[in-house]
């Protein structure tokens, strides 16, 4: 009886001991999470990632659908920074981000593989500097950039989109205040095909051709253009006409879109697709279009 109780305290001591370095390990490894949170969280302030080095903080973000200018505008700027003496690197994965002394051009690649690599930037954006590294990541759609990656980038480039100033989807609040949106978005529409707006400390800069890099790599070489704040007035004229439109439709948010304008457009005969549009949360692009539909059915 006696050697089977050594047995067994010995394997209770020796479970006690497991359970000991388990908790050890498992301490460890939450205190390696704790700082690498804590390391990530600090990057993600501009303030924070012009400190580390005396090399400039150099990201630009260039946004616009296919066919627009975006890839012509890169090639430029490429060719310009080759001039300068730097290497470029057309990043195609994970390890091309650790290149030093660079310009990394990240060019509207896969969908996966965008998303790994900018939030791999973001993860990392303290070394960007470190590692002298300049950044030019162009993408088709703003809501798909991380918004790290978008407040902490010099200069915003875009081309022409038809973007909601009402959808927060759309990220646009981290490049202009609230007011200026819709200002901002008819801008973004009456842009002709191959040219450019800069967006920069909340201020719009433009209109520029996608042949032309001054505006980008200069700051003398661009001029600020005066966004519309829209108005309390308008706001509430718009919310005064909502009630209006509910009382006689009681349905009215539970219509289709494309039936909210219709039934808007025979209350109102009088109201603007911009005003329409602004009611249902949508383009005036799309009330025209819509409407133009109806009436030639």
């Amino acid at each position: 009886m006696s050697f089977i109780k050594a047995i067994i305290e010995k394997l209770r001591k020796n479970q006690q001991n497991i359970n000991r370095t388990l908790t050890e390990h498992k301490q460890t490894i939450n205190e390696l999470i704790t700082e690498k949170q804590q390391n990530i969280s600090e990057t993600l302030t501009l303030e924070t990632a012009n400190k580390t080095c005396d090399f400039p903080l150099r990201v630009y973000l260039i946004v616009g659908k296919q066919g627009r200018g975006k890839t012509t505008l890169t090639k430029h700027l490429k060719l310009y920074f080759e001039q300068q003496g730097f290497n470029t690197i057309e990043v195609k994965s994970l390890t091309d981000l650790e290149q030093q002394n660079s310009v990394l051009i990240i060019d509207d690649l896969k969908r996966d593989l965008t998303k790994a690599i900018m939030n791999k930037l973001v993860e990392n954006f303290r070394t960007v500097r470190h590692k002298k590294q300049i950044v030019i990541l162009t993408h088709h759609l703003l809501r798909d950039i991380p918004s790290e990656l978008i407040q902490l980038s010099e200069k915003v480039i875009m081309f022409q989109s038809l973007l909601n100033p009402n959808n927060i989807n759309d990220k646009l609040n981290y490049l202009i205040s609230k007011t200026k949106k819709e200002a901002l978005c008819d801008l973004l529409r009456s842009l002709k095909l191959y040219q450019y707006i800069i967006i920069e400390h909340g201020k719009a800069y433009g209109v520029f051709e996608n042949t032309d890099i001054k505006p980008i790599i200069s700051e003398n070489s661009k001029h600020e253009i005066e966004l519309e704040a829209k108005s309390t007035t308008n706001s509430n004229n718009k919310n005064e006409l909502l009630a209006i439109v509910k009382a006689k439709i009681p349905e009215f948010h539970y219509l289709t879109l494309t039936a909210q304008i219709v039934k808007l457009a025979e209350l109102f005969p009088e109201l603007k697709p911009k005003k329409i549009a602004e009611i249902v949360n949508t383009t005036p692009n799309t009330v025209r279009v819509i409407l133009c539909r109806v009436r030639n059915s």
